[in-house]
């Protein structure tokens, strides 16, 4: 279920050494219906929704946190990890 956990890391290392502050990933396979549910809230977070846009790091710990509660007993997320500034904003093009 690792498979390919050496190629991220040098995914990872090739987008942050050609100038992205951050990168999110799974580190292994999920479930498409975790992997919806990670997605649907970690955008949520990073939105511009009201007055308030969360950072990546709170934007990933949002999205865990409604994993755990959506699919209890899945471990899956732990699955994803952040790489680079947590602080980081988002900056969406429109």
């Amino acid at each position: 279920p690792y498979a390919g956990v050496k190629e991220t890391r040098t995914l990872v290392s090739g987008l942050l050494g050609a100038g992205a502050r951050a990168f999110v990933g799974a580190q292994w396979q999920v479930p498409d219906n975790v992997a919806v549910t990670f997605a649907g809230a970690f955008y949520h977070a990073i939105a511009d929704v009201g007055d308030r846009v969360e950072t990546i790091g709170e934007a990933m710990r949002l999205a865990r946190n409604a994993v755990c509660d959506k699919h209890p007993g899945q471990p899956a997320w732990a699955a994803y990890a952040l790489y680079g500034a947590v602080a980081t904003g988002v900056v969406l093009a429109s």
